[in-house]
């Protein structure tokens, strides 16, 4: 079986990327002649530069961003640092929402505010500034504003990575502690290879597995009005699986099912205690009391004391309201595809016979419990 998790963001996430941060100009050589205009300004006499920064405004999570989630007395933007705004253009967005709705504002002549617009989830859009700003310092952009459980924006300089040899690619060469390193990381892969090869799938499967039984149980508390007795239902279905409540339930299904079990199970208190724990493992008992049959016998006196069967003299009743309840869980269990039509159970329920769920129903007349089959 295979089993598909899904973890969702708990809270919306923002992250701005400056992914160009480049000079208009970039002249090495001083000429003393040379001027540089900008709408009238001499910006080389001034000791000034221009500079393009593009930001891509990113929402990095599956949580969607609504209107009601802006702080009106604090707006999401970015301030630029130092320098000023002289020209913004929206350069691309995700969407054609994005790109007809979103505005800019500007407070001061470094600040952009955006629109409060709805930013769905796995969203984003482009904004490129034209910056004025000292010649010898690079303007950078800090994240301003607020959104509800939004706890900070982050900001990415990717343009600092371009041209960059990254990690791996020295340590696949170099020097000697590049050299040491590698061999630490190949030990550790050789290991996690190692565990792959050791710890079969079928251990991983049984663990998603009890997950999803979890969230079954849980899901299905939520529905229902229970007791305090229901919880043995539960506790029994995650430790011995679903064949166990399929047995009560078959147990229940008619008084004289009932009366055959309670019958074995009162010949079975009377074999001594010794020969009732080899039974118990198959070993030098009467035929009738080992193997899954033993355990049958040996499972009624644990539905007697959680009270699901209630002993009044020689007979004995099901516990209506953990009826009720078994039988609704069993159901849920079915709707919910717990209950594999494929992968029949073969069960054993003592002194009275073997039967096959979910195949057969309730009513379907047993096999005689010798059958070792």
């Amino acid at each position: 079986m295979v089993y598909d998790i899904f973890i969702a963001d708990k809270y919306p996430q923002i992250y701005f990327d400056v992914f160009t941060n480049t000079a208009v100009l970039n002249i090495k050589e001083d000429l003393p002649k040379l001027k540089i205009l900008f709408e009238g300004l001499n910006i080389k006499e001034q000791n000034l530069s221009l500079r393009i920064i593009s930001v891509k405004v990113v929402n990095d999570s599956s949580q969607h961003i609504r209107k009601v989630d802006y702080d009106t007395e604090d707006p999401i933007g970015f301030r630029v640092q130092p320098g000023e705004i002289i020209r913004t253009n929206l350069a691309d967005t995700s969407n054609d929402y994005l790109a007809k709705d979103l505005t800019f504002s500007y407070p001061t002549n470094n600040v952009v505010h955006f629109k409060d617009i709805i930013f769905d989830a796995h969203q984003f859009f482009v904004i490129k500034l034209l910056v004025l700003h000292p010649a010898n310092q690079i303007p950078t952009v800090s994240p301003i504003g607020h959104i509800a459980g939004m706890k900070k924006i982050l900001v990415r300089e990717s343009y600092k990575d371009f041209g960059r040899v990254s990690f791996w690619a020295r340590a696949l060469s170099g020097s000697l502690g590049i050299q040491l390193f590698r061999m630490v990381v190949y030990f550790l892969i050789s290991i996690l290879v190692f565990l792959s090869l050791v710890i079969p799938p079928s251990v991983i499967d049984g663990k998603l597995h009890k997950r999803k039984q979890k969230r079954v149980v849980k899901e299905f508390k939520k529905s229902v009005q229970l007791n305090e007795s229901d919880e043995y239902l539960f506790k029994t279905y995650m430790t011995e699986g679903i064949w166990v409540l399929l047995s009560m339930q078959y147990l229940a299904a008619s008084q004289e099912t009932l009366n055959k079990a309670l019958s074995a199970y009162r010949e079975w208190q009377k074999i001594p205690h010794e020969i009732r724990t080899e039974a118990e493992y198959g070993l030098y008992a009467p035929d009738i009391f080992r193997g899954s049959f033993s355990y049958a016998v040996y499972k009624i006196e644990d539905l007697i004391s959680a009270g699901f069967i209630k002993i009044s003299g020689e007979s004995g009743t099901v516990d209506p309201h953990m009826r009720d309840t078994l039988d609704r869980f069993v159901l849920f269990l079915k709707n919910k595809g717990m209950i594999s039509k494929k992968d029949p159970i073969r069960i054993t329920i003592a002194g009275v016979g073997t039967f096959t769920a979910p195949d057969q129903t309730m009513q379907d007349k047993p096999v005689d419990p010798s059958d070792k089959k």
